[in-house]
């Protein structure tokens, strides 16, 4: 009887965390979603081939996307900033391999995001440079 009760206990249990993981799941997932609306909104998408143009923050050169991903404490985020170009081929082609980790332009505007504008390689001089 004690034995019943217990599984019965465990399995109500199970069923809440499973629960909560979907939801905790979902809310990441709609998070992503919103994340990667918010990067697209600020490229200026163009015709398919051309550049199309970063509009939002800048580096000295480069595009930069800040997300403020992690609660820090005392209402302070951590700041995380990526480069737009690398967001854009991740977005399309998924991670660069470990042997070509740069993503690269083919064009000479650094601020466009036109993945097909865009290669995976190594540091050093561009292709156009």
């Amino acid at each position: 009887m004690l034995a019943q009760a217990q599984t019965r206990v465990v399995s109500a249990a199970t069923a809440i965390v499973q629960r909560q993981l979907l939801e905790l799941e979902q809310r990441e997932q709609e998070r992503f979603q919103h994340t990667v609306q918010a990067f697209w909104d600020l490229v200026d998408k163009k015709e398919e081939g051309s550049c199309w143009v970063w509009l939002g923050c800048t580096t000295e050169r480069y595009g930069v996307f800040t997300r403020f991903h992690r609660f820090v404490g005392r209402g302070a985020f951590q700041r995380r900033e990526t480069l737009v170009h690398r967001i854009s081929w991740v977005l399309t082609n998924g991670q660069p391999p470990a042997d070509k980790p740069c993503v690269r332009h083919w064009c000479e505007s650094l601020l466009c995001c036109n993945p097909t504008h865009l290669y995976v390689g190594l540091h050093g001089r561009a292709k156009w440079s």
